[in-house]
């Protein structure tokens, strides 16, 4: 099981892993709320990524 990422534990506001927790919660990578032209979007979908992968390969390793 992946577990999910805390910002609240954080001196600063990661988007990371709001993206990294919106995946494990099942949203799709268009659900990103930022803009293109906003750095979070970026972090955000790197998170999205980075736990997708994380996803496919624990689903992988018990298959």
């Amino acid at each position: 099981m992946i577990d999910l990422r805390q910002n609240a534990s954080e001196d600063v506001y990661d988007p990371f892993n709001d993206g990294w927790n919106e995946r494990i919660a099942g949203k799709h990578q268009t659900d990103n709320p930022f803009g293109v032209n906003n750095w979070k979007f970026y972090k955000w979908e790197k998170g999205w990524l980075e736990a997708d992968a994380a996803i496919n390969k624990e689903e992988n390793k018990s298959a």
